[in-house]
């Protein structure tokens, strides 16, 4: 954390740092126009001001404030405890997962019942291979 002489000399509400961030992707700093804490650490630390958070309960998917950093490395958000880098993290499902139950198989084929849509007839016998031919020979 640097420090400049000059803001060391005046107390923060003075120099118009924000006392206030108010979720939203992004979200916002207040009062309007405040200037952004430096960082994400600098705003977990509370300097150069403490800043409350709106909603004061975690913040949802998302949600973050940018501080004075640029680009990802700058975002924050509230836990609902205490200002973390980065947005709100996706919410995690603590639903049960859908169970299902095996069904045991009791009939075999030896003891299905036929299916009366299929008349015996209609199936055709195996063939056999003729003597001069046996299983796997290519008669060419």
């Amino acid at each position: 954390m640097t420090v400049d002489y000059y803001e060391e000399s005046y107390p923060p509400s003075v120099l118009g740092y924000a006392s206030g961030a108010t979720a939203g992707i992004p979200g916002s700093w207040s009062p309007a126009g405040a200037i952004a804490p430096k960082s994400p650490a600098e705003l977990s630390q509370g300097y150069p001001l403490a800043v409350t958070a709106n909603p004061a309960t975690p913040w949802t998917t998302g949600q973050y404030v940018q501080t004075a950093t640029a680009g990802i490395p700058g975002r924050a958000t509230w836990t609902g405890t205490n200002w973390v880098s980065g947005a709100a993290p996706l919410k995690t499902d603590t639903t049960e997962p859908e169970r299902f139950e095996a069904i045991p198989v009791t009939n075999t084929p030896e003891e299905s019942e036929p299916n009366p849509d299929i008349e015996p007839d209609t199936v055709p016998e195996p063939v056999e291979p003729p003597e001069d031919n046996p299983p796997g020979r290519n008669p060419r």
